[in-house]
């Protein structure tokens, strides 16, 4: 005879990685200043403004998730601090880009190594809403506001949606 039995596990997880299919770059507002000037990124609504972004925004590479072989946005936040690690002081960022079912999330030990990758177990490949802090990604949005050191706004927000997230996983 086999059982099936939901059997909660504590698990230390110390990042996140998240590589986010991007379809348009140009929609945030980035900010070369520390934040005192921003400049909106979708007024040019054009090709040629959407590959400038891409030179702009940090951590873009070329990776086949979904969708083919594209451009992803890959970053590692600390989940201690909300900090994206080697996060350029260069650059602030406010994100609204649309990914639309074409990411990968995973949670690493504070050695870097995969805990749990919620896109492969649970066949998650939209925008978690732990990813969406400014508004309702509706699972298709990634809004972070993130300064110039690479610590994300609201960060106390993601932390508990993180929770909740796996709390209700395991219901």
């Amino acid at each position: 005879m086999k059982i099936n039995r939901n059997i909660k596990v504590e698990q230390e997880i110390k990042y996140l990685k998240a590589c986010m299919g991007v379809r348009y770059w140009q929609d945030c507002d980035y900010s070369k200043d520390g934040g005192r000037i921003w400049i909106d990124a979708c007024e040019e609504d054009t090709d040629e403004e959407s590959e400038n972004m891409k030179e702009i925004t940090p951590f873009v590479i070329k990776k086949n998730i979904g969708y083919g072989n594209s451009d992803y946005w890959e970053i590692i936040i600390d989940l201690d601090n909300g900090k994206i690690l080697d996060w350029p002081n260069t650059i602030s960022l406010r994100t609204h880009y649309k990914v639309c079912d074409d990411g990968e999330y995973i949670f690493l030990d504070e050695n870097k190594k995969e805990v749990v990758n919620i896109t492969n177990k649970y066949d998650q490949y939209y925008v978690p809403d732990f990813l969406a802090l400014e508004d309702d990604g509706f699972g298709d949005y990634v809004y972070l506001n993130i300064d110039n050191q690479g610590n994300i706004e609201h960060f106390d927000i993601m932390k508990k949606r993180i929770e909740k997230y796996f709390n209700e996983l395991d219901d």
